[in-house]
């Protein structure tokens, strides 16, 4: 975080066009800044902050999936705009049994399942598998903690991003909305929680 030399207060990054494509929708009216070296655009919002200051976002557009490529374009943007918040947003590949569609997960840990992965002879001869090693990010306490007590300390917050969201499922999934529920793949309401996010490379 630059708390003091942020040219931006939040900065997002997206890897998909799919996903870009439903974030400026939902987000609305931008300004686009063409960088002439690198040929990349970022998008800039502007917002009326709820305490009277106001907010500035700015998206960047990767272009593609993977570590790698995330943190490169995350330590230009960190270079360039000191942003007080870096966010990496994206299509989770799995989800565990304790969430849902719509629910929001904010991460205590970051596992990347793969890194320091080595081969090992697998049960059938001539074949191996993974040994998996594993190497845990610990995030900043700060969102945990927000994140546990948003729904108490911020109540109408809470209440507000919920209905938002009941809304959009409603738009979106229209007919589709009662089979998912009774599938237990849908709330009727989504969920904040904490926990483990696994991160890698592999898509299944």
């Amino acid at each position: 975080m630059h708390p003091t030399t942020s040219l931006c207060d939040v900065a997002v990054l997206i890897a998909k066009k799919d996903e870009f494509r439903a974030f400026l929708a939902i987000l609305g009216e931008y300004r686009a800044d063409n960088d002439l070296i690198t040929g990349k655009s970022s998008y800039r919002f502007d917002f009326p902050g709820s305490n009277g200051m106001p907010l500035s976002l700015t998206a960047l557009l990767i272009g593609g999936m993977g570590n790698e490529r995330s943190s490169l374009w995350a330590h230009k943007l960190d270079a360039d705009l000191h942003p007080r918040v870096l966010v990496s947003m994206g299509i989770a590949g799995g989800i565990h049994d304790d969430v849902r569609l719509g629910d929001v997960v904010v991460a205590n840990q970051v596992d990347s399942y793969l890194a320091d992965a080595k081969a090992v002879p697998a049960a059938s001869p001539d074949e191996y598998d993974f040994g998996l090693a594993g190497d845990p990010f610990k995030t900043d306490i700060y969102f945990t903690n927000a994140a546990q007590n948003i729904e108490f300390a911020n109540a109408t917050v809470f209440r507000k991003w919920q209905g938002d969201c009941v809304s959009v499922y409603d738009q979106a999934l229209a007919s589709n909305k009662d089979l998912l529920i009774d599938r237990d793949l849908l709330r009727l309401e989504p969920r904040l929680e904490e926990g483990h996010i696994a991160s890698g490379p592999v898509v299944g």
